[in-house]
C-alpha cells in the first residue's frame, strides 16, 4: 500500500474555505428567509453585509482558538516519550502533524479575515445565499401546492394570522438552534 500522504497546508485550508461557505450561505440563507417573512421592506443584499461578517469572524475566532491551543499542545509534547494512550494523549512524534495542523488554523483564519473584509465576496455570498432561500421557500411552497388543494373559507382566513405567527416561531427557533 502506498504511503498515506498528508494534505498540504493549501488544500486543507481551500477545504476548510468550503466549509466555511457552506456555514456562512447557511446562516445567511435563513435570515434572509426569516426577513422575507416578517420584513415590510424590500429585499437589500446590504442589510446582509453585517450578519456576513459576524459569521465570518466567528469563524476566525474559532480558528485563531484552535492554533492557539495547538500551539499549547506542541509545546506540551516536547520531549515526551511513549505511546498515546488516546486519541487526544500527544507525544513527541505527533509534534509535525500537531504544527501543520496549527498552521491550517492560522492560515485559515488569516483567509477568512481576508473575505471578511472583502465586500464584494460578501456581496457575492448574499447573492447564492439568496438564490438558495428563494430555492428553499419555492420547493417547499412546490410541494405543498403539489400535495394538496387549499380551501379558503372562513376558518381559513381566520386562522391566517396564528398560523404566520407560529410558522416565524419555528424560523426563529430553527435560527437559534442553527446559531
Amino acid at each position: 500500500m502506498p504511503p498515506i500522504r498528508r494534505a498540504t497546508v493549501e488544500s486543507a485550508v481551500e477545504e476548510g474555505l468550503m466549509l466555511a461557505e457552506y456555514a456562512c450561505r447557511l446562516k445567511l440563507r435563513n435570515l434572509i428567509v426569516i426577513e422575507a417573512l416578517t420584513s415590510e421592506s424590500s429585499y437589500d443584499p446590504r442589510n446582509h453585509l453585517a450578519g456576513a461578517k459576524s459569521v465570518l469572524s466567528q469563524l476566525i475566532t474559532e480558528s485563531e482558538h484552535a492554533a492557539d491551543r495547538l500551539s499549547w499542545e506542541i509545546t506540551e509534547v516536547e520531549g515526551l516519550r511513549g505511546r498515546a494512550e488516546h486519541a487526544h494523549d500527544y507525544q513527541s512524534a505527533d509534534e509535525r502533524n500537531l504544527q501543520h495542523r496549527s498552521d491550517v488554523a492560522v492560515a485559515l483564519a488569516h483567509k477568512l479575515a481576508e473575505r471578511r473584509d472583502d465586500e464584494a465576496y460578501l456581496l457575492d455570498l448574499i447573492e447564492r445565499a439568496r438564490v438558495d432561500a428563494w430555492s428553499d421557500v419555492s420547493r417547499a411552497l412546490q410541494e405543498s401546492l403539489d400535495r394538496s388543494t387549499i380551501i379558503v373559507d372562513d376558518d381559513y382566513e381566520r386562522a391566517r394570522g396564528e398560523r404566520v405567527s407560529e410558522l416565524l416561531g419555528d424560523l426563529a427557533a430553527l435560527e437559534r438552534q442553527q446559531s
